[in-house]
């Protein structure tokens, strides 16, 4: 822009009102939510503009203020009594010009999802605003952040892990870290549910899959909430992209709440463990999982990693007879093979303990002494079922009741 239309546009400032901020974690489905609301004739988006967080983020517009107050002669700020809305607010009608300027008329939407850690500087920057908030189930964003970097060549992931700081810290804790994507997860989602709770009215939590269920009610809903008349474009832009589709191609196929990932059965224990240590409880406070189904999630990783632990130790643990008798590198025969399992049970179990075997009802496995050993499966009659459970929910649930009844 020329300094003489940039002239002519400072002296005739216009700004917009109820400008429309889309926060929540990143790879929470803003893009698309942000990309279908534009195709609504009163709506605007662009791209994400960042820089409000570099310039007003992690407490910069405090310091300032702080710093104007203590300085030992009188600020202009302090002179003229300007506090930190009245201050913020001006420095938002700025910004908003500015955007306003490019809306072509429209009301503007801002997606920047780092912006979330600094809802409450907006809030007072655009006293007007409303704020949608895309909260997504945190295994499937955590699966997404997993794989983030896989969608880029190899050299542009050396130029993000080359970028400056501001990119490196949005990127690099959940980007190229497991355990740093699950907190990341949790940080946004109870930073923006804690600012959605004090804003009531400014504020509506969208759930990413309650959305794809059923986008007509959710842009319904959201149509009332930013209060503009219902359009089918931005619906049928939402259906024909897959979510969190960044990366992604238009496609003609509606979207399928049946299509979305598990991908809890896809990750390691470790995973599972690392998720539910980071990011389990927030999973459960925002209703995707109940308390119930939380235990038994994290009863699953236990149990399982008991298991992985007494195998670990099978394999370790070499009594010095059978190093003696067998040639190295040949494999145990399975007499000695049950020999020693019963040998690390006991030394591993405590003394009294019921002890759960799993076998195909191996009964030498069940000789433990000073332990108590049951089959598992097994019948009401305390026998080997003869059948394995359906699937690890039934095996769980029988490793329970099994636990409910004295095992350890």
């Amino acid at each position: 822009m020329s300094a003489e239309h940039l002239q002519a546009h400072l002296r005739q400032v216009s700004v917009c009102h109820q400008p429309i901020f889309i926060i929540g974690s990143p790879r929470s489905g803003t893009t698309i939510l942000a990309q279908a609301l534009a195709k609504h004739s009163e709506l605007w988006f662009s791209l994400e503009s960042n820089i409000l967080h570099t310039l007003f983020g992690n407490g910069e517009v405090d310091k300032a203020l702080e710093r104007a107050i203590k300085r030992p002669q009188r600020t202009w700020l302090v002179q003229e009594g300007v506090d930190r809305d009245e201050f913020l607010g001006f420095l938002g009608l700025g910004i908003n010009a500015l955007y306003t300027n490019r809306s072509q008329g429209r009301r503007w939407i801002d997606k920047t999802p780092i912006y979330t850690l600094m809802a409450d500087v907006l809030a007072a920057m655009f006293p007007d605003a409303f704020f949608v908030h895309i909260l997504r189930d945190g295994r499937r964003v955590v699966q997404s952040m997993a794989h983030f970097l896989n969608r880029f060549n190899i050299d542009h992931v050396a130029d993000v892990l080359d970028a400056d700081m501001e990119e490196r810290a949005f990127i690099l804790p959940w980007g190229i870290n497991f355990r740093g994507a699950c907190r990341t997860w949790s940080l946004y989602a109870n930073t923006a549910m804690d600012f959605c709770a004090r804003h009531p009215t400014r504020c509506l939590t969208v759930i990413n899959e309650e959305l794809v269920a059923d986008p007509q009610k959710g842009f319904r809903d959201i149509f009332d909430f930013v209060g503009v008349p219902p359009e089918e474009a931005p619906v049928d832009l939402f259906q024909g992209r897959r979510v969190n589709s960044s990366f992604s191609q238009p496609s003609t196929k509606p979207l399928s709440i049946n299509e979305l990932s598990e991908p809890w059965n896809e990750w390691t224990l470790d995973q599972k463990d690392v998720f539910l240590r980071e990011a389990g409880q927030t999973l459960q406070k925002y209703g995707f999982v109940t308390q119930d189904e939380l235990r038994q999630m994290e009863s699953e990783v236990n149990s399982t990693s008991r298991v992985h632990q007494l195998q670990r130790k099978v394999v370790k643990t070499a009594p010095s007879r059978a190093k003696s008798e067998e040639a190295p590198g040949s494999r145990l025969s399975y007499p000695k093979l049950v020999e020693r399992i019963r040998e690390v049970v006991v030394s591993t179990a405590p003394t009294n303990a019921t002890v759960l075997v799993v076998s195909k009802g191996e009964a030498t496995l069940t000789r433990l002494i000073g332990r108590q050993a049951w089959h598992f499966p097994q019948d009401e009659d305390g026998k080997y079922s003869g059948y394995y459970p359906a699937d690890s929910q039934d095996a769980i649930a029988h490793l329970e009741a099994l636990r409910a009844k004295g095992a350890d």
